[in-house]
Formats: structure tokens, C-alpha cells, sequence
């Protein structure tokens, strides 16, 4: 379905051209990247981190997983408001190494 289309069906007062500047990229379960580097959950004060860190692509619900890291150490894990606390600490060379996922992000975005 255009996406025009379903803008204009479910707001009809409201016909938006999607062109780059109205879009952006939603990236799921990132929370993998940052269970990678415990430094960065460390900085922000979680002190208790007990979780297996061999295969972290292995996880199936890693915001879960963050979210129990929070609850270990007394505090609500939200989605939003901490990963974009979160995010901007990563180490990006650590995570182009890691992840192919972050790779082939950052190379999406360049072009």
C-alpha cells in the first residue's frame, strides 16, 4: 500500500509526500548495542549488571533484558527516554566491529 494512500485513508485532512525530511529510520531491540558495553550502563549509575555477555545477538528480547538490569538496580528501564540517554555514550568503532547491523546502518545513512 502507498504510503500516501494510507495517510490520506486514516487522516483524511492530512496528505503528506514522504520525501527525507519527514522520515526516519525506527530501529528495533538496539538494546543489544548497549548491553555490549557495560562501561556505558555503568556510567549511569547501575552498578549491578548480571547478565551473560558471550553471544548478545542471541538474545531474544533485549529491552526486556535492560529493563530487568534497571530493576536489579532499583529503577524502571523506558524505552525512549533512557536509550536516547544511552545511545550517544556508545563507542561507534566498538559497534561497526560487533554489529553488522550498526554497519550496514551507518552505511545506509550515508548515502
Amino acid at each position: 500500500m502507498d504510503l500516501r494512500c494510507f495517510l490520506y485513508k486514516t487522516k483524511p485532512n492530512r496528505v503528506t509526500d514522504i520525501v527525507s525530511s519527514n522520515t526516519f529510520f525506527m530501529i528495533q531491540e538496539a538494546e543489544t548495542w548497549i548491553l555490549s558495553q557495560p562501561d556505558v550502563l555503568k556510567k549511569e549509575g547501575l552498578k549491578n549488571l548480571s547478565y551473560n555477555r558471550t553471544d548478545l545477538t542471541r538474545i531474544s528480547n533485549p529491552c526486556d533484558l535492560v529493563g530487568r538490569v534497571y530493576e536489579d538496580n532499583g529503577r524502571n528501564y523506558h524505552k525512549v527516554r533512557d536509550f536516547i540517554r544511552l545511545f550517544p555514550s556508545l563507542d561507534a568503532g566498538k559497534l561497526t566491529s560487533t554489529f553488522t547491523d550498526f554497519t550496514d546502518l551507518i552505511e545506509a545513512l550515508k548515502q
